[in-house]
Formats: structure tokens, sequence, C-alpha cells
């Protein structure tokens, strides 16, 4: 599911355990990594670094990081589920769309000016 402007974040879920076997139950019921006591420290570590940078790839993939702005996706993901709720409570709904001209252009010169 991609990730949606007012939903919860994910979250990556660790399992630290001294318990023996179960790794297969904790991964089907959501746990991203699995560790068994006594644990290696750097591999801790490393696996928190994955998820910390997995979670920056995908606030990347859905906002464009010079104008802050919601991808295409994800505004379409928004109106969705908006546009339900409003419809289910008998609520209007409007919508401005606006298009910039040479938009390409305009984000090379501000990529440029940004250093």
């Amino acid at each position: 599911m991609p990730f949606v402007p007012g939903r919860p974040t994910q979250f990556h879920i660790i399992i630290l355990t001294g318990r023996d076997g179960g790794i297969v139950e904790g991964l089907r019921a959501g746990a991203d990594v699995y560790f068994r006591k006594p644990y290696d420290l750097e591999d801790l570590v490393a696996q928190i670094e994955k998820g910390m940078v997995a979670t920056r790839i995908r606030i990347f993939s859905v906002q464009d990081s010079l104008t802050g702005l919601f991808r295409r996706r994800i505004l379409d993901a928004v109106f969705a589920l908006e546009s339900a709720k409003l419809q289910r409570g008998g609520q209007p709904l409007s919508v401005i769309l606006f298009d910039i001209d040479h938009y390409q252009e305009r984000q090379r010169y501000l990529r440029a000016s940004c250093g």
C-alpha cells in the first residue's frame, strides 16, 4: 500500500527474543526482522538503518523533493479516499487543478539555483 497523507506511517517491527523457533510465525504476523538473543548489535543496527532508508525512499517516491508536492499517484489515492468519504456523508466535492507551463524548465532552473 502506498504512503497516503493523513494515514499512519508504516512501522518497522523487530522481534528480539530468547525463545527458540517462532521465526516463521513472527514474520507471518508482520515482523520485518527476527533476532534471537544473544544478538549481534551490528546486525541489529544495520537492520534498523535499512528500515530507515526504506522509509526515506518511500517518502521520496511519493513527494517531489524540490517542491514538496505529492506525486500524481498519491493525489489519486487521496482523491479516491476523500471522495468516498464525502459521498457517504452526502457532502459536495470541489476540485481545483492547475498546470504549470514549462514545469521541467523551471524545475531545472530551481535545482541549479539551489546548489
